[in-house]
């Protein structure tokens, strides 16, 4: 038996090597389009580069979590004018999976004193591999929080990224191309987009969450709650419709005080938006007015 476990071992041990040098060869000399379940994005939403500063951010007023909607939504330098500093940990596609292993890597960095957490209905549906794999890019290790991530979204191409960056890839070759001239990255996290309007016509859409989501948003809530947090959830204007709206509202509205903006800001879908559910920035300018009047009439940032 014991010889047996020791043949099981090294076999094991064999593989997982050959298996990470095949990733390896994989990632560096087959093209990009060809490797669809070996992806490297660090650029996607410049996850690399806001990771890369969150150093210089310390105690600041306020803390963005969210999805696109959270990193296009809120301008930094619009709060910053009125006198409130802050830091976007948005990024593309983040469930609330992926926001739990950002809130407990980064938040005791920047202690912030309010976090306004961007609660997009669709990021409750969604398995969350995108955002895992965008995370995993853009990490300069594999730490226990990135294992635990891997762990729960369980998902081959997850691990294919996080082997992969074991090699630290830095050529352009190898890294799937996600710029775009129209993006401009401001210091801070937000990302701002070329002035484009939206032609997409709005849809109704019916809210299936996960349940798995469903918990890991409840952890963040008494994550928060337990390091005395103080906290808002925030839905960031989109064009389109629910036809279970109420279940959204009545889940959202147990956990904390909430502001869907959808039924706040007085918005044009083609002219303040670029897509069916991203602000332009007219209509990014107009949301983060009304947010900032709210936090102001809650006196959230006051001593």
């Amino acid at each position: 038996m014991k010889k047996f476990l020791k043949k099981l071992l090294l076999f094991l041990v064999i593989t997982s090597c050959f298996y990470t040098l095949l990733i390896g060869f994989w990632g560096y000399y087959v093209p990009a389009p060809l490797r669809r379940n070996l992806i490297y994005n660090p650029q996607e939403g410049y996850l690399d580069k806001k990771l890369s500063e969150i150093e210089k951010f310390k105690n600041v007023d306020v803390v963005f979590l969210g999805s696109s909607h959270a990193y296009r939504g809120f301008d930094t330098r619009i709060f910053k004018n009125h006198d409130i500093s802050s830091f976007n940990l948005g990024s593309s596609a983040q469930t609330h999976i992926q926001t739990k292993y950002l809130l407990n890597t980064y938040l005791k960095n920047l202690r912030p004193k309010l976090v306004i957490y961007e609660v997009y209905p669709e990021m409750f549906t969604i398995d969350g591999v995108e955002s895992t794999i965008n995370i995993v890019s853009a990490t300069d290790n594999i730490n226990s929080g990135i294992l635990k991530l891997l762990f729960q979204t369980k998902d081959i191409r997850s691990l294919n990224t996080a082997l992969f960056s074991l090699f630290e890839p830095s050529d352009s070759i190898v890294i799937n191309p996600v710029f775009s001239e129209e993006d401009l990255y401001v210091s801070g996290g937000f990302v701002e987009k070329k002035l484009n309007y939206n032609s997409e016509a709005a849809v109704r859409k019916e809210w299936k969450p996960l349940k798995k989501q469903l918990a890991a948003f409840k952890e963040n809530i008494n994550f928060l709650k337990s390091h005395n947090i103080p906290y808002l959830l925030v839905q960031a204007p989109y064009t389109f419709e629910y036809s279970n709206y109420n279940r959204i509202e009545k889940f959202l509205s147990e956990d904390g005080i909430y502001y869907n903006f959808n039924d706040i800001v007085d918005l044009s879908a083609n002219r303040d938006f670029y897509d069916d559910s991203h602000l332009n920035q007219i209509g990014v300018e107009k949301f983060n007015r009304e947010l900032i009047r709210i936090i102001d009439s809650l006196e959230l940032l006051k001593e």
